[in-house]
């Protein structure tokens, strides 16, 4: 269900003017990426349970207190598993160079 298609989807239904957020309990590098390449702004969601760490996305980037920053997006360049899956079959793969260039080109990792 985590796939790049249903969150670009979820994301293109929003109203821009009606701030919204989406709470996970996930923290991956797979996930965090598929948000922010679907147009959601990301960034780390508070501790719950046993958790040290959730994520949150939105699709405004007022609504993130702890927005990832440049230093995710170089650790996720990095990561064996960030490539977003676009069918329900999991997979495990490095950024794919188009991945990498529209991250970089995401509002959230400009000056």
């Amino acid at each position: 269900m985590w796939t790049l298609p249903l969150f670009t989807n979820l994301f293109r239904l929003l109203d821009p003017q009606r701030p919204c957020a989406l709470p996970t309990y996930s923290r991956s590098t797979i996930l965090r990426v598929t948000l922010l390449l679907a147009g959601f702004f990301v960034g780390v969601g508070h501790a719950t349970g046993e958790k040290e760490e959730t994520t949150i996305a939105a699709n405004t980037l007022e609504l993130i207190s702890d927005p990832l920053d440049r230093r995710w997006l170089d650790r996720a360049r990095r990561s064996h598993s960030a490539e977003p899956m676009v069918s329900p079959v999991y997979q495990i793969a490095p950024l794919s160079a188009a991945s990498w260039e529209k991250l970089q080109t995401h509002p959230q990792f400009q000056p």
